[in-house]
C-alpha cells in the first residue's frame, strides 16, 4: 500500500513515529502547542491533549483528488464531554463558515455520543460552495470507539457512486451518499495546509487521544486494501 510513484495514489503519509514528517515528499509539519508522543500501534503515535496538533503547509496534491481516502489508526480514551474534538481539517479561505474544506470530528455527549457509539462526522466543502456532512448518527454511530484500545478507521470517497465508505477494524461499516454529486472539486487556490489532530473553527478542540499512521489517498481504496492496511498495522 505504500509503494508509490511519483504523483501516485498516496499523497501523504506521517508515520508519526516520534516526528512529524511526510514521507511522501518530506514535508516536516509544525507544532503547534506542546506536541508529544506515545506508543503507537507501530513505533510512536502522536497524543493530543486538545490544543496541540501538526501543522502541515501542504498535502502534495490531496486536494486536487476527485475521490480521495482518509485512513489512520486512533486511540481514545473518552467520549468527549461538552466539544467536538478535531482528527483532522483542511484550512481554507473560500469562505465556509469552518475555514475549512475538510474537516472530521469525534462528536460529544450533547450531539449523542456515549462511552459506547460514537457521533463522528466528516465535512466536505468543494469549490461550488456546496458542503454535505457525512455523518454517523443515530443507530449509524461508530460502536467501540472510546475504549482506550487502538482502532483503524478508514473514510472513502468514491465519485462513482457518491458514496463514502466508512470502515472500522478492517471491516465496512456504512456506506454514506451524497445525491448524485459525483467527483469532489475542492478550492485548491484557497487551501493552505493541513491539520492533524487540529482545528479551524473558533468551536471544539483538538484531537484528545493517540493518533497514529496517517494517510491521504488520491483515491478511493479498495476492501481488500483497506483490510491490508489493517493487518499490517499500516
Amino acid at each position: 500500500m505504500d509503494a508509490n510513484p511519483p504523483d501516485g495514489p498516496l499523497r501523504f503519509y506521517a508515520a508519526l513515529d516520534g516526528g512529524d514528517v511526510d514521507s511522501i515528499r518530506a514535508v516536516f509539519g509544525v507544532k503547534k502547542g506542546t506536541v508529544k508522543y506515545t506508543d503507537g500501534v507501530r513505533g510512536q503515535a502522536f497524543v493530543g491533549d486538545g490544543d496541540s496538533y501538526l501543522f502541515y503547509p501542504t498535502s502534495n496534491g490531496f486536494v486536487k483528488a476527485t475521490s480521495f481516502a482518509v485512513s489512520f489508526w486512533e486511540k481514545s480514551a473518552a467520549v468527549p464531554a461538552s466539544d467536538a474534538q478535531f482528527v483532522m481539517s483542511v484550512p481554507s479561505t473560500a469562505g465556509h463558515w469552518s475555514n475549512s474544506a475538510m474537516l472530521l470530528i469525534f462528536d460529544h455527549q450533547g450531539a449523542g455520543s456515549t462511552q459506547d457509539s460514537a457521533v463522528i462526522k466528516f465535512m466536505v466543502a468543494d469549490a461550488t460552495g456546496a458542503d454535505h456532512w457525512f455523518e454517523l448518527t443515530g443507530a449509524n454511530r461508530l460502536p467501540g470507539v472510546f475504549d482506550n484500545n487502538w482502532h483503524h478507521l478508514v473514510f472513502s470517497y468514491d465519485e462513482t457512486s457518491s458514496e463514502m465508505s466508512v470502515y472500522k477494524d478492517g471491516q465496512l461499516w456504512r456506506n454514506l451518499a451524497w445525491d448524485a454529486h459525483g467527483g469532489i472539486v475542492f478550492p485548491v487556490s484557497k487551501i493552505n495546509g493541513f491539520n492533524l489532530g487540529g482545528k479551524t473553527t473558533d468551536w471544539g478542540k483538538g484531537f484528545i487521544g493517540g493518533l497514529d499512521q496517517f494517510r491521504l489517498y488520491g483515491k478511493a481504496i479498495t476492501s481488500s486494501e483497506v483490510q491490508a492496511l489493517f493487518a499490517g498495522k499500516m
